[in-house]
């Protein structure tokens, strides 16, 4: 058994499975100030590491043992996938890890917070302050195109190395939908606790890394797939 732990300030592949992520160190940022509203300062206090790429749908294949994607192909995007369903996969995964030994004390895989998402998407403590995730230019970071998905990874990646957080699917956030968003103080930890009415998604055909829209969290939709952090365990 590789028992294998992840390390601080370095990326991670999970063993057997292939799935990659990328360190973020902790750090603040202005939140939310797309539609007029106002931005808000939050600091995220805790590193995590995020996805390289949206869960594609080999790996939801491998945990979950189906692929409910209407546009095939193992390195697209899984889609037509409901919140309760990237939960599962995320809590599927990290009893996976678990019993392997390699889970930090106090840490579990898990649907990104809204303010982890944009942190990250930003490029972290590394932010160029762009438009989309990764640059200015549109066609060079993202697809934006609503009757398919693509291999993930094809794009040009941000200040952090992660790709597609613009364009591709809409991804899935962990948070409850609140139309304030965070207001302050906020330290980028959950909003709610999974009984409100709709959740956050984020990415998408939105591309900005400022968008945010909502969905039913048992809704599966076409362009709906979702990206996983290794973090602390959320409350």
């Amino acid at each position: 058994m590789d028992n294998t732990c992840i390390t601080n300030g370095q990326p991670w592949t999970v063993p057997g499975l292939g799935m990659k992520f990328v360190y973020v160190a902790p750090g603040s940022f202005l939140m939310m100030a797309d539609g007029g509203k106002p931005a808000y300062n939050v600091t995220i206090s805790k590193e995590y590491w995020i996805g390289k790429y949206d869960v594609t749908q080999d790996e939801y294949q491998y945990i979950m043992g189906k692929n409910p994607s209407s546009s095939k192909g193992n390195k697209k995007p899984v889609e037509l996938v409901s919140w309760y369903d990237a939960m599962s996969f995320c809590q599927l995964l990290t009893e996976r890890e678990r019993v392997a030994g390699r889970l930090l004390s106090g840490y579990e895989y898990r649907l990104p917070t809204e303010a982890e998402w944009e942190f990250a998407a930003r490029g972290g403590i590394a932010s160029k302050g762009y438009k989309y995730s990764g640059g200015d230019d549109l066609g060079s970071v993202a697809w934006n195109d609503l009757d398919m998905t693509y291999d993930v990874g094809m794009k040009a990646p941000n200040e952090l190395g992660i790709y597609d957080m613009s364009g591709n699917v809409w991804e899935w956030c962990l948070d409850d939908w609140d139309d304030n968003c965070y207001g302050p103080p906020a330290d980028g930890s959950r909003q709610g606790d999974g009984t409100g009415e709709n959740r956050v998604m984020r990415g998408g055909s939105g591309t900005e890394v400022t968008y945010r829209f909502l969905n039913w969290p048992d809704e599966s939709d076409l362009d709906v797939g979702f990206r996983v952090v290794y973090a602390v365990c959320s409350k």
